[in-house]
């Protein structure tokens, strides 16, 4: 089970990089991801009112809720669309891999657990906040619980923000753009996040994040052959740099790599 999740994280997100490209130009960036959350949330709503799993979520889940609408799906996308304006879509995805740094951080801040050396290497090495999904999953609410209402949460930031800068609601007619819409709110938001979280809630997000080591591989693949990405040498070692922070960050120390001896069994 969890090697699924893990496929499904790396191939969607890896992929919705790409995707995210062909949405810029029509309309204004803030509109788009207001469309992306407001299909995935719908979307989601009516699967699991259909399946007769309605989200319900107390109050006291709802922070966590509006917490991960803040943090996952409104603003740190309007930061990734914007910089996928200037840069390729497939170096967005790394530099969206190589926040583990912060993710570090956070543990330390909010949790108290302090950095180990191996951190303190990777993060010379390369620089994912979901420190919340997994508090909110440690105390019972279930990650069909939260993403749906976060998403919900991030829609009104969203709109808020579109209301305050001017901006009209218009859906372009263009197939390209209504296609990567659609790709992004279902398959990027709706599948990915919910197995994405999910993992974090089963294995912890550290482990979780060894995800964010892949998904760039292959959104660097799809660039190059799609957005014409060239691979120069600085590029190469970035991208490797970057990775193997990753790495060092999330792979398990050393010891854990050695074979134990097998002992005996006990006579009965």
């Amino acid at each position: 089970m969890n090697l699924m999740l893990y496929l499904a994280t790396v191939l969607i997100w890896g992929s919705t990089w790409i995707a995210i490209a062909w949405q810029l130009g029509p309309i204004p960036i803030e509109v788009s991801v207001l469309y992306r959350f407001a299909l995935a949330a719908l979307a989601l709503f009516a699967l699991l009112t259909a399946s007769g799993r309605f989200p319900r979520l107390p109050w006291a889940g709802q922070r966590y809720a509006a917490l991960l609408g803040g943090l996952l799906f409104s603003t740190n996308f309007l930061c990734f669309y914007h910089a996928t304006l200037y840069i390729p879509s497939g170096l967005s995805a790394v530099i969206f891999a190589s926040a583990s740094i912060f993710n570090g951080l956070n543990l330390w801040l909010f949790e108290g657990k302090r950095p180990g050396l191996r951190w303190l290497q990777g993060s010379l090495l390369g620089l994912l906040g979901n420190l919340v999904s997994a508090r909110g999953q440690r105390q019972g609410y279930h990650v069909l619980q939260l993403v749906p209402w976060g998403m919900v949460y991030g829609v009104v930031l969203l709109l808020g923000w579109v209301t305050l800068l001017g901006q009209q609601l218009v859906i372009p007619t263009d197939a390209h753009y209504l296609a990567a819409m659609v790709y992004l709110a279902l398959f990027g938001s709706v599948i990915a996040f919910t197995a994405y979280l999910t993992l974090v809630g089963r294995i912890g997000a550290s482990k979780a994040s060894y995800a964010t080591v892949l998904f760039p591989l292959v959104a660097l693949t799809l660039s190059t052959f799609y957005e014409g990405f060239v691979w120069q040498p600085v590029s190469v070692v970035g991208v490797m740099i970057s990775l193997l922070g990753n790495l060092v960050i999330f792979a398990p120390p050393l010891r854990e790599w050695r074979l134990r001896p097998v002992r005996a069994a006990k006579d009965a």
